[in-house]
């Protein structure tokens, strides 16, 4: 294990400073070298919380663990700027370690640093080299926030480098004790243990999680609801512009997702807002989602091809040939048009009024002052009282239409308890999001059924398909139609677990709260 050592406060700078250490401390130095390092991380530093740092050097590109810089848990020769996107990397073991972390996301530099590094060698009586110290001085330059800076390089928009000296020394095998009679040395030189200057560097960004959430129980629920809508901005710019370049179907999935989050999220917890802006930022959210619906269906059906092919008698499968072949011509023709209006100057506009409403300093709504995870407790209740009132009226006729309505509470239940659940009710959370999730499961696909075989009714009966591929859609719809009826059991099972009488109690006791309930009562599952 490597030690890291800060200089002395008194220590003179200069060209020939490393040199000087290096011979106080019984060391020769060799070639010094200068190198450039970018290292890359998503916009709220999911490496970084991971414990992770993707470096990029003049020669490789390689990812390691805070704790162990210096043993590359993978690497990839060559110094080029990788792509942003993740999804496009070649299939290797440094896309797949990278990818295990950060999923789909985009890239950037976070920090550039100008690295000088003069090495030298402690040898024994014998000639043999028993310890490695290098004296590094850092030139470290944090990237702008706003410089949407894809590039390694100094970044003109960036602030002044700080620079900052360090004194590493690594033991080598068998010879520990000459190692540490050179940490011994530097010490009484007036140098003492720190961490790594990138480390402590990069220890002082921000870390964000997958999904933007809220950090402060006790922040005004005005700003806190401000906050997070500029927080979803940068991750729905990055699946956006993923969206446009058509990497991988999830980034439209995903992006999808996070536009209904923020949507339910701003109106859900909407009192702590303008009116007028509440209802301005739903229209735009909700338009942005809707421009997408049909590439996103047109998705599913090809990403569950082999799924559904199996749900036909084999002697029929040959006919499902041509419709799938048509589901991915239309999806050509759909994305084109997608990006089309993504890539719009009327969409940019969009974003812009997005994000001027997350940063509008008017006054606030009702709420606007109320601590965030109160409001959000009351507003779970009530979004778990309808939820709760929809499912209690579900029977085994009931038609699919309402069996929607009661997944689409389930999700706004859900987007309450991912984003406030770990303020709201920090003990209890955890298993609330576990079995809604298992409720939504069973709606999801009883919706999937739903609709996929109205949309299959509807494209046989525009007469697209020769016999063949008819005669195979229509086994198909037979055996959607049978998968939804046979979920209704299930579906019946969950729902009336979410609407019983112990479910009522359990979100009664964390979130039924009068409007001066103190922040500190919230959450407790006694």
């Amino acid at each position: 294990m490597r030690s890291v050592l800060s200089p002395p406060p008194d220590l003179p700078t200069g060209a020939k400073i490393a040199a000087s250490v290096l011979e106080g401390l019984g060391a020769k130095a060799v070639r010094p070298t200068t190198d450039f390092w970018t290292v890359w991380d998503t916009s709220d530093h999911r490496l970084a919380a991971a414990q992770r740092r993707l470096i990029q050097k003049s020669d490789r590109l390689e990812l390691v663990a805070s704790d162990a810089p210096d043993d590359a848990i993978a690497s990839r020769a060559g110094g080029e700027d990788p792509h942003h996107f993740v999804a496009t990397w070649p299939d290797d073991a440094l896309t797949l370690a990278v990818r295990r972390t950060v999923g789909l996301r985009a890239l950037a530099p976070v920090l550039s640093a100008q690295v000088r590094q003069v090495p030298g060698t402690v040898v024994d009586g014998q000639g043999k080299i028993t310890a490695r110290v290098e004296v590094i001085r850092y030139d470290i330059q944090i990237p702008s926030p706003t410089s949407n800076r894809r590039k390694r390089g100094p970044d003109p928009q960036a602030g002044p480098r700080s620079s900052h000296l360090a004194l590493i020394i690594r033991p080598l095998r068998g010879y520990d004790s000459a190692a540490t009679a050179v940490v011994r040395r530097a010490e009484e030189r007036g140098w003492r243990i720190a961490v790594d200057p990138v480390e402590t560097a990069l220890a002082a960004l921000p870390v964000g999680s997958a999904e933007p959430g809220f950090a402060d129980p006790a922040q005004p629920a005005g700003y806190a609801v401000r906050g997070i809508t500029a927080a979803y901005l940068p991750v729905l710019a990055e699946l956006e512009e993923g969206v446009i370049s058509d990497h991988a179907p999830e980034f439209l999935h995903q992006y999808r997702v996070g536009l209904r989050r923020l949507r339910s999220l701003v109106v859900q917890l909407g009192s702590a807002l303008p009116g007028d802006e509440v209802q301005r930022l739903r229209a735009l959210l909700g338009t942005m989602a809707r421009r997408t619906n049909h590439q996103r269906d047109l998705d599913v059906w090809l990403e569950s091809r082999d799924e559904h092919a199996v749900l036909v008698p084999e002697s029929l499968r040959h006919g499902l040939d041509p419709f799938f072949a048509a589901v991915a011509s239309d999806r050509v023709a759909v994305h084109r048009t997608v990006a089309k209006a993504l890539g719009s100057a009327a969409h940019r506009n969009e974003w812009s009024e997005v994000e001027a409403l997350a940063q509008r300093e008017a006054a606030g709504g009702e709420d606007h002052a109320t601590p965030i995870a109160d409001l959000a407790a009351r507003r779970t209740w009530k979004a778990w009282l309808k939820a709760a009132n929809d499912a209690a009226n579900v029977g085994p006729a009931t038609p699919s239409e309402h069996i929607h309505e009661v997944r689409i509470r389930c999700k706004r239940l859900r987007y309450l308890l991912d984003a406030c659940g770990h303020l709201t009710a920090p003990d209890a959370h955890e298993g609330l999001r576990r079995d809604l999730r298992e409720v939504q499961e069973v709606l999801g696909a009883f919706n999937d059924a739903s609709i996929q075989e109205a949309a299959l009714l509807e494209r046989v009966s525009a007469g697209r398909h020769p016999t063949p591929t008819a005669v195979a859609v229509g086994a198909l719809i037979g055996a959607l139609a049978a998968r939804r009826d046979n979920l209704r059991a299930s579906l019946l099972v969950g729902l009336g677990k979410l609407a019983s009488t112990a479910s009522r109690s359990r979100y009664k006791r964390l979130f039924k709260r009068s409007a001066t309930a103190p922040t500190a009562d919230i959450g407790k599952d006694s």
